[in-house]
């Protein structure tokens, strides 16, 4: 990658949601880390707080409609609450798929990203079940998940041209929860933070 800066890197951080769903504290922790290890990286850094499920849908086809002839690559970071389905809700508790976001980035719809690598990172629970740290370690008051129904991703099996050069990235597998500190935010992130 040649371009500088090489992109940009879009982060949506839905903190506090309307109703009765839990706040996502610690998130912020997360939200300056990436802010600074991509502007390190040397992409433009745009933080987009507490969108609603629409708001998300209108900020991918206003990126995707953007001009991205000088760049190289570009970065989208959600950070929200979900569940099953590859799903990620906004802040009015209306879900959005990952899939309908992605698809405005595809060649067709964002002709000057065609070929250049499009990161998408998904920090959310993807359903109810508990992962552990170790083999056998477990809490008596997080018993193993009983699975009745097959959980697995809902995004396409197989990819073809227009997809060659998305790589998505999810906190967790099909349902499972994401973990997240309050005093240090999210697990996954810290680590892929840590690792680039």
């Amino acid at each position: 990658m040649d371009s500088y800066p090489r992109g940009k890197c879009i982060v949506i951080n839905n903190v506090t949601f309307d109703g009765e769903t839990s706040e996502r504290h610690g998130a912020k922790h997360d939200e300056d880390r990436l802010k600074h290890l991509f502007e390190e990286l040397g992409f433009v850094v745009e933080i987009k707080t507490n969108l609603t499920r629409d708001e998300m849908y209108k900020l991918a086809k206003d990126i995707a409609a953007e001009d991205h002839s000088n760049f190289d690559a570009f970065v989208l970071i959600i950070m929200t609450h979900g569940g099953k389905g590859d799903a990620v809700s906004g802040v009015d508790g209306r879900a959005a798929r990952i899939e309908e976001i992605m698809v405005e980035f595809k060649a067709m719809n964002c002709v000057t990203l065609r070929s250049k690598p499009k990161l998408f990172i998904v920090q959310c629970c993807r359903g109810e079940g508990v992962e552990f740290m170790s083999p056998g370690q477990r809490h008596i008051d997080n018993p193993m998940p009983k699975f009745t129904d097959g959980y697995d991703s809902t995004l396409a099996k197989s990819s073809c041209p227009q997809e060659v050069d998305f790589l998505l990235s999810f906190a967790s597998a099909p349902g499972y929860y994401a973990y997240r500190h309050p005093d240090s935010g999210c697990v996954f992130l810290q680590v892929s933070a840590k690792e680039f």
